[in-house]
């Protein structure tokens, strides 16, 4: 898991939270969110755009933590024994989050719908 918990977003809306810091103070977001425009063009230019002014689901701010996990995946993912073992623990930790019951507790929470035996 990485990035800002509740409590650090909130914090950071509070202070007042501007893309452009992590943009200018991370040369790695800056060649990113650049590519993006230099790379796809026109097509991507809205994406581009918010990032850079708005960023609202706070990307930029959560970079650098997503960044150094991704860097430890990628050193684990060497380790085949380590990666296949995480693997299969992650699999079998991940039963009860299964998409059918996910998406039956959305439907009853959000929608207040119920199932339909057929």
């Amino acid at each position: 898991i990485f990035g800002m918990t509740t409590p650090e977003v909130t914090q950071l809306l509070k202070q007042g939270y501007y893309p452009s810091v992590p943009y200018n103070n991370n040369h790695i977001i800056r060649r990113a969110v650049d590519g993006i425009r230099s790379e796809f063009g026109p097509h991507f230019e809205d994406i581009f755009q918010s990032l850079s002014t708005k960023d609202p689901y706070m990307v930029l701010a959560d970079f650098a933590d997503y960044s150094t996990i991704q860097q430890r995946a990628s050193v684990l993912y060497t380790d085949t024994l380590t990666w296949n073992r995480m693997s299969l623990v992650n699999i079998a930790k991940a039963g009860r989050f299964a998409a059918d019951r996910s998406i039956r507790d959305y439907a009853e929470t959000i929608w207040g719908s119920k199932p339909v035996t057929l």
